[in-house]
This record gives C-alpha cells, structure tokens and sequence, in this order.
C-alpha cells in the first residue's frame, strides 16, 4: 500500500533541472516512491528525467545493492531526532569525503541522503525531509562544485558511468565499504554517544 505524506516545502525558488538542488529532490522523490512513500507535495519536477537525473538514480540503485550489508548497518543506527539530526550528517558526510572526491563518492551522498528521507518519513519527521535537502545541495554548491566542474560537471558524471571514459580505469566504488564502515558509521556513532552524554549532564 502506498503511503502519502506531505513534506513542509520551506521555499518556492525555481529549480534549474541540472542545479544541485533539483538533483536532489529528483533523487530524494525517486528513492522515497521506490520505498511505497507518495510526497504529495514534491516540487515539481520534469516528466521526463534527462540522462543526468537516470544515470544517478541507476549509480544509486547499485550502489545500495552493493553495500546493502553496510546499508543496512547504517540504517540501524539512525536514531535520529530534531536536535541531532543535522549533526549526525554533517559528521556522516564530512567523514565520507574527508580522504578524497570521486563521482562514487558523490553517489554515496545521493545514496546517503534517500536513506536519510526514507528514516524520517517512516518516523514521521517529515520538515527533516526539506532540511535534509538544504543541507545535501548546500554541501554539494559549497564542497564539491568545485571538483564536479573540474571533472566535466554533471555531463562528466554521465560520461564517466555510461560513455566508457578513458578515466574509469578503476572501479568507482573503490574504498567505499571501508568508509562506510568505519568512518561514517564511526561518526554516527560518536554523534549518538555524544547526545547520550549531554542529557546525562
């Protein structure tokens, strides 16, 4: 059964369908209708996705598929509240990219943030949905723009995945697993223990 629920759209701004922000809704929604959840109120998007919007919702499905284990564990210590949930991404994410930028890494922050929209509509904190997508495209305009222009901008993305680029002499998801293990799934943890401590203060 499908289940509908309406997310505080804090702003109206019109959207550019490659602008970081767009990317975001457009994966968020994906990730969310994928689960059974309708967003009533999503912002609206193309009727069509363009290769951009396809090839990331492919990259994120496998890459899910490949680290489902780690997902999973990843999952499982979301404890997430209003107070901490900010925290717990900003640590989770500043850990994914601490060592280094790549297009898998990047797709890892998609992956990230779906799982993180899925939490909060499951526990019914539907505002943290459209924080959740302030803070996603704000991390990609202020960290990464920088490097996804240098490497082609979204058409790179889409070139790297699915033309065959000379550069992809790697698998992309190369050292993923151990940063999902022991680095975010670290800092999620030291996030919790540091929130259980305030309140025994």
């Amino acid at each position: 059964m499908m289940e509908v629920v309406k997310i505080n759209w804090k702003t109206k701004r019109e959207m550019n369908p490659t602008a970081s922000r767009y990317l975001v809704v457009d994966y968020i929604n994906y990730r969310l209708t994928k689960q059974g959840i309708t967003w009533a109120n999503c912002p609206p998007l193309l009727s069509q996705p363009t290769e951009i919007h396809t090839t990331l919702r492919k990259m994120g499905d496998e890459f899910e598929e490949r680290y489902a284990v780690q997902f999973s564990d990843l999952g499982s210590q979301l404890n997430m509240s209003q107070y901490n949930a900010y925290p717990t991404f900003n640590t989770a994410v500043g850990e994914l990219f601490h060592d280094g930028v790549n297009w898998g890494r990047i797709v890892a922050l998609f992956a990230f943030s779906g799982t993180l929209a899925k939490k909060f509509c499951q526990q019914q904190m539907m505002d943290l949905v459209s924080s959740l997508i302030d803070w996603t495209s704000q991390y990609l305009d202020n960290q990464l723009e920088n490097w996804i222009e240098s490497h082609g901008g979204w058409d790179g993305f889409v070139e790297f995945y699915e033309k065959g680029n000379t550069r992809r002499r790697e698998s992309p998801w190369d050292n993923i697993s151990g940063v999902i293990k022991y680095g975010m799934l670290g800092a999620i943890g030291a996030v919790a223990l540091g929130a259980i401590l305030t309140q025994r203060t």
